[in-house]
């Protein structure tokens, strides 16, 4: 197939006619939509997405062989998996080597994600948040999009094949106006792999189970599940999720058992692979099974969730005093002894700014009350 290039007379730059556009650039591709007017990519939408390597990495072996390696893969499945988007050729593009792909309509489940938490009033959790577990019917959104996915990525092992680098921006959520029918794309098939006949299916796939816990932590909390990356978020596009640190436990599931019910919280944390939860799915068709379980019995679960106390972290009662008793034992004797014969005259009680002097102070003057003592 003939190339094309931002400045031929088949394709033109955003600036003179709007028939092609940017729509993501990273350290190692940049992504454009093209308008194909003329349907000579063999695209049925009309309009064609173009991966193209960046200048810096067009001679990489590695980075080339990834983008061969994404459009034989997504040839092969878009005949098998409707979540897949057909790969039309490999060229190049303004020069560079480039994947032409059928365009996918729609946003990156990372914008959904942040989109629908502001919408609903549900913004990131912060360490200091309060327990507010998420309403129903912002639960059965979520849960119907997760249900979706799951069976996506069902298909694609299903095929023959995992991703082993899923990812939110590596899902495409298109809502259909009109109707509650959510479509989603799984893109970025560069690190994708085809299971050998002899493999075993199941090891496999934890990969992608793993990327699955991941990608529903993030629907359902509005945070990432990863601590944050230093080095900086060029490179972060070709970290597999392996590879990243998850926060701590108690962290995991403080977040998580705040926002959604218990059943539903053991299942992304059993799929992260979290500590005390025995992993027991076989295949992501398992865990559709599941979410939609949860999806189908979500009013009687909301139900028993009311009562629901947050896990993996403290929670501490107002007007309590914890960790002080030898302090307020001390305090009270003393108190205790003023104007007794070889008793105290003054109590002193001495500390930095903010360490509770006048919380103890107050508890002890609950206990001297008790003995008829009053200061």
């Amino acid at each position: 197939m003939k190339s094309f290039s931002q400045n031929s007379g088949e394709t033109e730059s955003t600036e003179q006619n709007g028939q092609c556009c940017v729509v993501n650039e990273d350290f190692f591709t940049t992504v454009y939509c093209v308008k194909d007017t003329e349907h000579g990519t063999g695209s049925r939408t009309g309009f064609v997405a173009i991966k193209a390597l960046n200048d810096m990495c067009s001679n990489d072996s590695e980075h080339v062989s990834r983008l061969e390696n994404e459009y034989t893969i997504s040839r092969q499945l878009a005949l098998q998996c409707t979540s897949v988007r057909l790969a039309l050729s490999m060229s190049e593009f303004d020069g560079f080597p480039a994947i032409y792909l059928e365009w996918a309509a729609g946003i990156t489940l990372s914008e959904w994600i942040n989109l629908l938490h502001k919408e609903l009033r549900l913004s990131p959790l912060h360490d200091n948040s309060h327990y507010t577990i998420m309403r129903e019917c912002d639960m059965r959104i979520l849960l119907t999009l997760a249900c979706t996915i799951s069976k996506a990525l069902a298909g694609i092992h299903c095929a023959g094949a995992t991703h082993n680098n899923l990812t939110p921006s590596k899902i495409i959520v298109d809502e259909i106006n009109g109707s509650d029918k959510i479509l989603v794309k799984i893109i970025g098939l560069g690190s994708a792999s085809l299971q050998r006949d002899d493999s075993d299916n199941f090891s496999d796939s934890q990969g992608d189970l793993f990327s699955m816990g991941t990608i529903l932590f993030e629907m359902f909390t509005g945070r990432c599940p990863f601590k944050k990356d230093h080095d900086g978020d060029l490179l972060s596009g070709e970290k597999k999720n392996q590879t990243k640190t998850l926060l701590s436990q108690n962290q995991l599931i403080s977040m998580l058992t705040t926002r959604v019910p218990l059943p539903l919280a053991k299942t992304v944390l059993r799929l992260m692979g979290v500590e005390q939860l025995t992993p027991y799915y076989q295949s992501v068709k398992d865990v559709n099974r599941e979410l939609n379980e949860i999806l189908y019995n979500l009013g009687s679960i909301m139900v028993n969730s009311d009562t629901q106390v947050a896990l993996g972290s403290l929670h501490f009662l107002r007007g309590n005093l914890y960790g002080r008793d030898a302090h307020l034992s001390a305090l009270v004797d003393a108190c205790s002894g003023i104007g007794t014969p070889g008793g105290s005259k003054v109590v002193l009680v001495s500390g930095y700014s903010g360490v509770g002097k006048s919380s103890l102070v107050e508890h002890a003057k609950e206990k001297l009350e008790d003995r008829n003592i009053n200061f």
